[in-house]
């Protein structure tokens, strides 16, 4: 029940990987299991990643003759991941090159991930049902994207468990991903429940718990880590998608 609840409060929040909703996430799981919050700094970059910037959205609607046809504040798949601002009235076919969906289910709304990783080259966006696509007649649109942004931390969550050898298994696995459960919400919410079991046993071998941003966090979480941590992680087991 832990797990579920877990889940179904986290899944909708816009969990990007700099953003207020993912700091209200790690709050949230604090509480739970007292992680240490290693932070990462946008100046630095690891093997050509960079840290995008913190993005909160303020408002993502799309109109038409002033009726509101879309607003992508009710889903955190709507609005594409660190889409850049927008303003003003342009023609369907515009609008149609900066909506996305999948053509195989009518009320199926995608996950446009790309800028996250690709920081540096953004455009404008929303995710959009094939349904509401089909649905869209010519004639002029309007279209109003307000975002606000600050300088990305990123924060990775760890947690260490001492056995009898310093010897260390590690489980990781990603709490980015907005509106995202399967992926890969689920995946924390069993490393969390995992180890709240482990902390209660007697181990021989010691075991930590990393919870990151999606390849990046893994990243600059691995260079962090001093040559004698390197030398006594062992190895580590990626919890990924388990709710299928």
């Amino acid at each position: 029940m832990i797990m579920y609840k877990l889940i179904k409060d986290l899944t909708n929040l816009n969990r990007v990987f700099c953003s207020s909703d993912y700091d209200k996430t790690i709050k949230y799981l604090n509480k739970i299991l007292k992680f240490k919050i290693k932070t990462f700094s946008n100046k630095s970059q690891i093997n050509g990643w960079v840290i995008p910037p913190k993005w909160d959205i303020k408002e993502a609607k799309i109109f038409k003759q002033d009726k509101l046809l879309y607003d992508a504040s009710k889903n955190p798949l709507s609005l594409i991941a660190l889409s850049k601002e927008f303003s003003g009235h342009i023609d369907l076919k515009t609008l149609k090159k900066h909506l996305y969906y999948d053509y195989r289910f009518n009320y199926a709304i995608p996950f446009h991930f790309r800028q996250m990783y690709k920081s540096w080259k953004r455009d404008w966006g929303f995710c959009v049902t094939k349904k509401l696509y089909d649905s869209l007649s010519p004639g002029k649109y309007n279209v109003v994207i307000k975002t606000q942004e600050s300088k990305g931390i990123l924060k990775v969550l760890e947690y260490n468990i001492p056995g009898k050898y310093p010897y260390t298994f590690a489980f990781v696995a990603h709490l980015d991903h907005p509106g995202m459960s399967n992926d890969n919400l689920s995946g924390c919410a069993v490393g969390i429940e995992l180890f709240k079991y482990l902390s209660k046993q007697k181990l021989k071998f010691s075991y930590s718990l990393i919870l990151a941003q999606e390849i990046i966090g893994s990243e600059y979480y691995l260079n962090s880590l001093n040559d004698k941590n390197k030398k006594n992680l062992l190895e580590a087991l990626y919890l990924d998608t388990l709710g299928s």
